[in-house]
């Protein structure tokens, strides 16, 4: 009880602080009035009180909250904060020699890919194609195919649930390839249905296929066998298009051919293909530049 006595009390010093305060404003108010409405304040006298203020403020809260759980109680708040500032300083020296040493990595200019793990063939523009052969080796096959993967996959695909037994027994030789910018191959960026086809020309002369060869192709790699159709036709042997992308406003189908292929899709699938369609004839008006049209939308 002694001790509480002695101490100063919190309710007292806040007493004295209003005190102080009033006065303060008091004299302001008498400088504002002396000097025409507050227009002749001296900047420096605020920024004194500022000062003297804030350093109260910094002793009130360190004896009130913080600092009296982690410093005796007989410890002058003030020594407290001369150590609170040494830490700040070492701390801000410490990570001006972090930022001061170069620690960046250079950029990577180019990725390189050393080595393959796809076999790759060099094509006539500089670019590399990645293939992979299964089935039968060349010298005892009965069939070539050449097969174009669908989107978002690879040559590793092959052909979905065609186990290589089957290809043995059959005497096929398949080979997969990526297509340009899949996988293992370059990109091209000019590339069309005619760049495909002539991609898989020089597929075939450099695995040795010299015989006319089957293509295959599933889902979005149907393009690619259709492609082989119409340009290189005198090297295809035929062609194989499992779930193809089908144009419903082929103008060589039946009536009843085109009311069959429309009444098996969704109202979503057909308003699809009925803005394509619309799109295709405000951005491509004649019909000579349609066919050209179309193979810039199925790049």
């Amino acid at each position: 009880m002694t001790e509480v006595d002695d101490a100063p009390s919190w309710t007292a010093e806040a007493r004295c602080r209003c005190r102080r305060s009033s006065d303060t404003v008091a004299e302001e108010a008498a400088r504002g009035n002396g000097g025409g409405g507050g227009e002749s304040e001296d900047w420096k006298y605020h920024a004194a009180e500022f000062a003297k203020g804030l350093a109260e403020m910094s002793v009130e809260f360190g004896r009130g909250w913080f600092l009296n759980e982690y410093l005796p109680e007989d410890r002058d708040p003030v020594h407290a904060w001369s150590v609170i500032f040494l830490v700040s300083i070492v701390a801000i020296a410490a990570l001006c020699v972090n930022t001061g040493q170069d620690t960046t990595a250079p950029l990577v200019k180019r990725l390189y890919i050393h080595p393959p793990n796809a076999s790759r063939i060099l094509l006539p523009d500089g670019r590399h194609l990645a293939y992979q052969e299964q089935g039968v080796p060349a010298d005892r096959a009965r069939f070539s195919i050449i097969s174009a993967h669908p989107f978002l996959s690879s040559r590793l695909a092959g052909i979905p649930g065609l186990k290589a037994s089957v290809l043995e027994e059959f005497g096929i030789r398949l080979v997969t390839y990526d297509l340009p910018g899949f996988g293992e191959s370059d990109p091209h960026p000019n590339r069309n249905l005619q760049s495909s086809a002539l991609d898989m020309l020089q597929l075939s002369y450099a695995v040795g296929v010299t015989d006319k060869f089957w293509v295959l192709g599933y889902s979005g790699g149907s393009m690619h066998a259709w492609a082989a159709l119409r340009y290189i036709p005198d090297r295809v042997a035929g062609a194989v298009m499992v779930a193809p992308m089908v144009n419903p406003y082929e103008t060589r189908m039946t009536k009843k051919e085109r009311s069959r292929i429309w009444e098996s899709w969704t109202s979503q699938r057909k308003l699809m293909y009925f803005l394509a369609r619309k799109v295709s004839q405000i951005s491509c008006p004649t019909s000579t530049a349609e066919a050209s049209c179309l193979e810039s939308m199925a790049r």
